[in-house]
């Protein structure tokens, strides 16, 4: 997948876990606004240029932000907005 215009494509990280001071594990995507991904593709016209965004970096997202496309591989990527990420970790 090639991201174009100004958009990017992630891949969630699942497995993220919180621990709440009772002590339950909770997944991140049920607690947390933002979500950890991997970029995949960021356009080069926009990604690239203005946010300084590269294939291979992790960053935290906004959970409702976006849609689900499945690759040619078969994986689950999520496209959202340049605008969506919120950290380059």
């Amino acid at each position: 997948m090639k991201a174009v215009g100004a958009f990017v494509v992630v891949k969630r990280k699942d497995g993220a876990l919180r621990t709440t001071k009772s002590g339950l594990d909770v997944p991140t995507a049920m607690s947390d606004r933002f979500l950890q991904a991997e970029l995949i593709s960021a356009s080069q016209e926009v990604g690239k240029k203005e946010f300084g965004l590269e294939a291979g970096q992790n960053v935290l997202y906004d959970k409702h932000a976006g849609h689900d496309a499945v690759g040619v591989d078969g994986e689950t990527y999520r496209v959202i907005t340049c605008r969506d990420i919120a950290v380059i970790l």
